[in-house]
């Protein structure tokens, strides 16, 4: 599944070694948690000490934001969308 060469051995055999094995779950882990270590990184960078004052009506968590309703029972979600790119969390 990560170099193309013959396996030899079990039928159900994916990898022809162990690194082979790692390398190809490195890298799929790699490309899906891009996002996340991105969204951490930005985290990181707007609370500093571990706490901030911030007057965002949103709270986002990735991309998706809540806020509390009129009605207190409930919160309003949203998605983030790309005109929200241009007030990047600092």
């Amino acid at each position: 599944m990560y170099c193309k060469e013959t396996l030899k051995g079990r039928s159900d055999k994916k990898f022809c070694n162990a690194q082979c094995k790692s390398a190809y779950h490195n890298q799929a882990e790699s490309t899906s948690e891009a996002f996340i270590r991105s969204v951490n990184k930005q985290l990181r960078i707007a609370c500093p000490q571990g706490k901030a004052t911030v007057r965002n009506l949103y709270y986002f968590c990735y991309d998706y934001g809540y806020t509390p309703s009129v009605d207190s029972e409930k919160v309003v979600v949203i998605q983030q969308q790309n005109y929200m790119n241009n007030n990047p969390i600092h």
